[in-house]
């Protein structure tokens, strides 16, 4: 058989080529291809690792293991280079309500992705693959991997089975049992829409205007929270005056899907005067807490974010309420 070999370079054309070649990337297996074609005449490079280049004809390198001290003939030495592996990719598997979960307060009519940052692939009509578009400098994930859940039991099964990383609930959906097992911190962040609010159903506008409750009504919220939301909602605060010039207030829930379960909930208040009061879903921005209206909100939508622990260290280096606000719950309250 007849070899074919690349004619040599000349000399003067070698030496930019080295020169480019260190000042691009300078990586040992790219220099060692152009010192062979470049050079044919000279041997192999005794050498394992590049660290240098003089003049642009001499390479320094650096013997991190073993010795040539008794090789005789360095022409015989046959030098192996390999290009640098690039570190894998992280992908963080993540589970997340689909619009078939109803909650108390509101349902979603459609979800809708907002991949802010990401390049979006969706693979089925419940699983998408979402690719960071620039790479991070921390050890932050660079792809999603991102499935809907139509019922949170089979969430909470995904994630102790560890087919999941991370899985998002709507409030008071997660178990007490998954929280424990997965020895949850206490993460949840408050999703940037949905405003769970107050308004007065006669003209009956004193203390309520100014978002005073009595300490007998803030317990009827607080719980109402708890015994349906497991405490998952954000309470908006509110001074509580004395009771003396505060009357009692009866709470009337809007038509929301829970309804009747909300109303079991509050109404163990003595009924007052017709003083009443229409608690109702605002499907709104979450306005800032600078801006936050006292006499009208109650609670904000807020959901906890529950992780594998082997998943822990890598959850801690993303931004949660992202993740929170991956997807958009447009609910029939939307207002154009």
């Amino acid at each position: 058989m007849t070899e074919i070999q690349d004619l040599p370079v000349p000399l003067h054309d070698a030496k930019l080529l080295l020169e480019d070649l260190a000042c691009v990337c300078g990586t040992l297996s790219e220099i060692m291809t152009a010192w062979r074609r470049a050079m044919p005449w000279r041997p192999e490079l005794p050498l394992n690792s590049l660290t240098a280049l003089q003049d642009t004809t001499l390479i320094v390198a650096r013997i991190t293991s073993g010795s040539l001290a008794r090789v005789k003939h360095l022409d015989r030495v046959k030098v192996d280079a390999d290009r640098p592996t690039k570190p894998a990719r992280l992908a963080l598997r993540v589970g997340y309500p689909s619009a078939a979960r109803v909650q108390p307060f509101f349902e979603c009519r459609r979800m809708v992705l907002e991949a802010k940052g990401y390049r979006a692939d969706t693979l089925s009509e419940r699983a998408f693959q979402l690719v960071r578009l620039q790479t991070s400098e921390h050890r932050e994930p660079d792809t999603l991997l991102v499935r809907l859940f139509d019922d949170a039991a089979d969430e909470e099964i995904a994630l102790e089975r560890g087919e999941l990383d991370v899985a998002v609930f709507w409030p008071g959906e997660a178990s007490v049992h998954i929280r424990e097992v997965m020895h949850w911190a206490g993460e949840q962040p408050v999703r940037n829409r949905g405003v769970i609010g107050a308004r007065t159903k006669s003209s009956f506008t004193a203390d309520f205007a100014f978002g005073r409750y009595s300490a007998q009504e803030t317990n009827a919220l607080d719980r109402l929270n708890n015994d349906l939301f497991r405490g998952d909602l954000t309470t908006v605060p509110h001074s509580v005056p004395d009771s003396l010039f505060c009357p009692a207030l009866s709470f009337d829930v809007d038509s929301v899907p829970g309804r009747r379960a909300i109303e079991r909930a509050l109404n163990r208040l003595p009924k007052s005067n017709g003083k009443r009061v229409l608690l109702t879903f605002l499907d709104k921005p979450v306005p800032e807490q600078e801006e936050a209206d006292p006499t009208r909100w109650l609670f904000y939508i807020s959901c906890p974010v529950i992780s594998h622990p082997d998943a822990r260290p890598l959850l801690e280096t993303i931004d949660l309420s992202a993740l929170v606000n991956l997807f958009d719950c447009v609910t029939p309250a939307r207002k154009p």
